[in-house]
């Protein structure tokens, strides 16, 4: 069921985007809450892109986390917000490694991009270096987080810690404008 009524769908769509796209690669990025599946959609919209030809390559937010060590100095900095004492929230990416390596696939369709092991340092994480990708037609982002925007003051106003998040949120924006179209999966 899952094949028919979310990942041919989803696939069909993208597909479309892609066909539409006036440059190569187009990027894609997949919003949806976490554990839904977005790796695994993800992993099957490549698989179906390469069985048409297409060389389609998934990097996910996760891989952009910060160092071990950078996201130590975060949470540091943060004392006592829970939000930031670990990984997965707005300020515990590399914003700017980010930005890189989506420039240099949409010029070149090759990066060498992070990946992140979450299993490094008893589970706190940490990058596992870099690894070589190719996506001359289409580049799927996948995050929780995608297309966040920073609410302000109501944010504090909910939960004192969501602030800080709150306030790096803005500064993603220079993700989202690598965004050629979205895909928003709602469970």
């Amino acid at each position: 069921a899952r094949v028919y009524d979310l990942y041919l769908p989803a696939y069909y769509w993208c597909k479309a985007k892609v066909d539409k796209h006036p440059r190569t690669p187009c990027v894609i990025f997949m919003s949806a809450p976490q554990g839904c599946g977005k790796t695994t959609l993800c992993d099957a919209l490549v698989e179906r892109f390469a069985a048409d030809g297409k060389e389609c390559a998934a990097l996910s937010y996760d891989d952009f986390y910060l160092t071990h060590a950078e996201q130590t100095a975060v949470a540091a900095q943060h004392h006592g917000n829970r939000l930031l004492e670990l990984r997965g929230n707005g300020g515990t990416h590399d914003l700017e490694l980010f930005d890189r390596v989506l420039t240099q696939l949409k010029a070149t369709g090759k990066a060498r991009a992070p990946r992140y092991d979450k299993t490094a340092h008893n589970g706190f994480g940490d990058r596992a270096g870099l690894v070589d990708i190719r996506a001359a037609d289409v580049v799927l982002v996948e995050g929780w987080m995608a297309g966040f925007k920073p609410v302000g003051a109501a944010a504090a106003a909910i939960n004192a810690d969501l602030g800080a998040v709150d306030a790096h949120l803005g500064a993603y924006g220079t993700w989202d404008a690598h965004a050629d179209a979205w895909l928003v999966v709602a469970l």
